[in-house]
C-alpha cells in the first residue's frame, strides 16, 4: 500500500484505479461524512472500521443536497 501522491488522482473511469489501497491513520481523522444516499449497511461497515482500527471521530451521513449546475 502507498498513499496517493501529490498530483495523482484516482479516477473512477479507469479500471486500473479500482481498489487502489491508500494507507490512512484513522486517529488523525476528526470525522467521516458519507454521501447522503450511501446504503445503511455500508455506513455501518464504515463505522465498524473506524471503531476497530482507530480513534476516529464521528461517522455521519451528509445532509447537503446536490446542486445541478447548468453551463
Amino acid at each position: 500500500m502507498r498513499p496517493v501522491l501529490d498530483g495523482e488522482s484516482v479516477m473512477l473511469d479507469y479500471e486500473k484505479d479500482f481498489g487502489k489501497l491508500v494507507r490512512v491513520y484513522l486517529g488523525l481523522i476528526d470525522r467521516i461524512v458519507a454521501h447522503k444516499n450511501m446504503p445503511e449497511s455500508v455506513l455501518h461497515g464504515v463505522r465498524q472500521i473506524a471503531r476497530n482500527y482507530g480513534r476516529c471521530g464521528e461517522v455521519l451521513r451528509s445532509v447537503v443536497e446536490p446542486r445541478i449546475l447548468y453551463v
